[in-house]
């Protein structure tokens, strides 16, 4: 595992996070009320029948059925990586939503790791044909809906696709396409064409692309990026926005600062998941979608120390699976973010509060559920 440890300037406040998992070890998360299903989906596409690698994570403690997100990744430079990739390299951010109460479904598309099906989205730089490449995996996107929908546990009117670099393009492709019960599109660092280290293959062919997604959807999206991102520089992802707000559509752009040596990395960096998962609740609340309810943290909040009070602010921000625990007498808080299991969470913010505070700790938030008193 690799570990990333932060401080904070106030109260020398230590924040530990798994930034990357061994996932050739089966975790249970039922500890934490979630249920993982990892197995393929039978979807058809283009009168085709394919089996995508997919992974599903949901709430356990509900009988209702649940609104759907669905998580598109990105593609490598070198097409020679792509029978590499692991469906559960998604399930961080599978958690996170899940955690906020979506049936969440990561997938692969085709030519991608155990995913059936030659990989049809390539193009060359001499040739780019950004337009047909993106169409092509928002098929695969829509198959994957087309299927979840049919679930039980499912709610087929309440749908939204969040993607990363061009899983981030093509949620906004496919989402041109006006899907069946989408109501938003989170795109982080989002785009195609960037072959090479610091250029694009053809900018102005994506911005037109881009300004022809904006013209047909008529659904909210959040637009995520760094200023540092190699492969999407802050001057081409403001003629995107640009392009795509002035076809009609609806877009709120955050452009962050720089996250370390490229910005590309918002999606899985610690720091850049301090950034955009509070933005990405933002935009769930404005658009009344699912997310964690703060109403009992707030109550709790208002009893806390000063000290203790901004730690639950970053720690709030933090991703999943975490534990807040705080010291019996003088209320030193300490959290432990994106672990591989809630019961590590708990065991490590405990040591962490005790450590420093040389008391007795007692952990008071998991994940975004109250569980003691403060």
């Amino acid at each position: 595992m690799t570990l990333e440890r932060a401080a904070l300037s106030l109260g020398a406040t230590l924040v530990l996070s798994v930034l990357l998992l061994d996932f050739t070890r089966t975790v249970s998360l039922a500890a934490s009320s979630l249920v993982v299903e990892e197995s393929p989906l039978a979807v058809r596409i283009s009168g085709r029948d394919y089996l995508l690698a997919a992974l599903i994570v949901k709430p356990s403690d509900t009988a209702e059925r649940l609104p759907i997100a669905l998580i598109a990744h990105g593609s490598p430079r070198d097409n020679a990586q792509r029978p590499a990739y692991r469906v559960d390299s998604l399930l961080p951010r599978a958690r996170d939503l899940a955690h906020r109460g979506w049936l969440t479904v990561a997938f692969l598309r085709r030519g991608f790791g155990e995913s059936q099906g030659p990989f049809a989205e390539g193009f060359t730089c001499s040739a780019p044909d950004f337009r047909r490449a993106l169409a092509t995996a928002a098929e695969d996107i829509e198959a994957v809906r087309a299927v979840v929908v049919k679930r039980p546990d499912a709610d087929p009117t309440r749908v939204l696709g969040l993607g990363v670099s061009v899983g981030g393009a093509a949620m906004l492709a496919w989402g041109a396409t006006r899907p069946e019960g989408l109501i938003g599109v989170v795109n982080v660092s989002g785009g195609t064409g960037s072959l090479l280290p610091g250029g694009n293959c053809d900018e102005d062919g994506l911005v037109s692309a881009f300004g022809s997604y904006g013209a047909r959807a008529r659904i909210p999206t959040l637009w995520l990026y760094a200023e540092n991102d190699a492969y999407f520089g802050p001057a081409l992802v403001r003629r995107m926005h640009a392009a795509y707000t002035q076809g009609g559509g609806n877009a709120r752009l955050h452009l962050f600062g720089p996250i370390g040596q490229d910005g590309h990395a918002l999606w899985y960096r610690f720091d850049g998941l301090l950034l955009w998962l509070p933005e990405l609740d933002r935009f769930l609340r404005a658009h009344g979608a699912s997310t964690w309810d703060a109403r009992p943290v707030e109550a709790a909040a208002n009893r806390l120390p000063p000290a203790a009070h901004r730690v639950l602010e970053r720690y709030l921000s933090a991703p999943t699976e975490k534990a807040f625990a705080i010291s019996r007498w003088t209320g030193l808080a300490r959290f432990w973010s994106g672990a591989a299991d809630l019961e590590t969470a708990r065991q490590k913010s405990r040591e962490l509060c005790e450590q420093d505070s040389s008391e007795h700790c007692a952990v008071l938030f998991e994940n975004f559920a109250r569980i003691a008193q403060p």
